[in-house]
């Protein structure tokens, strides 16, 4: 069993794993044009990213980025990936919302002390 919190962890080893590449970072697309790695880190789409899962629309939902060419054709041989990751997707969606509340919140405050 999965922990709370580690699916995103669980999901990235999972990968590396497979494709053999210690080095792959698995993106997450939390909203319009926001990718994280890590929890609230967001970051821009990277064109070498090889999508693995996708939202029920057919946008990139999931992505990997290898280290190399060679790895990212081992990717490309997944196919879509969405029902297996789809937990570490959804941590990850919580985990940047939560943030942006908490920015939110701390913004809020800050204005009604002024």
């Amino acid at each position: 069993m999965v922990a709370e919190g580690d699916h995103r962890q669980v999901a990235r080893n999972a990968l590396r794993r497979t494709v053999d590449d210690r080095n792959l970072q698995l993106w997450l697309r939390v909203g319009p044009d926001v990718w994280v790695d890590e929890p609230a880190d967001g970051a821009d789409a990277d064109p070498r990213m090889v999508t693995i899962g996708r939202r029920d629309d057919g946008e990139p939902a999931i992505a990997a980025l290898p280290s190399n060419d060679v790895v990212a054709g081992r990717l490309s041989t997944l196919k879509d990936c969405s029902a297996l990751l789809r937990p570490a997707l959804v941590e990850a969606q919580l985990a940047f919302e939560s943030h942006r509340a908490d920015a939110a919140a701390e913004g809020e405050s800050f204005r009604s002390r002024q």
